[in-house]
């Protein structure tokens, strides 16, 4: 009988020291979190591929073009804009692998094309494009340039890839019997007058 009540006392004393050990931690831990310097993130990382990183205002920005652009807001769009990125990132990658390089005056040149296009299209001067942004015409420039050169090396990465791949319509069509009838989705006919 003793033998149980030393058990049975032995028990109170760790589940006490249990019970002190972690509001010990608990106040440990708001001591550390309330040192934490208040602030706000200014960008997030959102994926990684290799030695290129996705943050978070790449795929806002592109989602945001796509609105712009007339597309309906979905988090299916914002989904596919975000699988694209990675895809970009990924060949990207690869690209650096197989020393495929574009050439600065290539670069260059698509970029002063680009500039040109969306002075005309947007029908604004220069100062209304820079007030437009908070930006100044360099700045727009450089970050549309590496825009640019990212889109060039993926174009040739995505060339090298599939150069000396001819598919067949044959193919395709044996490609696409092979698919069960119930897998594939439905589209209810549509007329367009």
């Amino acid at each position: 009988m003793t033998m149980i009540l030393r058990f049975i006392n032995n028990m109170n004393r760790i589940r006490n020291y249990g019970y002190c050990l972690m509001i010990l931690f608990s106040l440990i831990m708001l001591k550390t979190s309330a040192q934490e310097p208040e602030g706000f993130v200014v960008d997030k990382i959102i994926a990684k591929v290799d030695n290129y990183i996705l943050i978070k205002s790449e795929l806002e920005r592109a989602y945001q073009d796509y609105l712009t652009n007339g597309g309906s807001p979905s988090e299916e769009a914002r989904c596919q804009y975000l699988a694209m990125l990675v895809r970009n990132k990924l060949m990207l990658a690869k690209a650096e692998i197989d020393s495929v390089v574009v050439l600065d005056a290539e670069v260059d040149l698509n970029t002063q094309n680009r500039m040109d296009m969306i002075l005309s299209q947007s029908g604004r001067t220069a100062d209304e494009l820079e007030a437009l942004y908070g930006k100044t015409l360099e700045q727009l420039r450089t970050e549309l340039r590496e825009q640019i050169r990212e889109q060039m090396i993926v174009s040739k990465m995505e060339e090298e890839m599939t150069k000396g791949i001819v598919v067949t319509p044959a193919e395709v069509k044996r490609f696409f019997n092979k698919i069960p009838r119930d897998s594939l989705p439905y589209f209810s006919a549509g007329v367009q007058v």
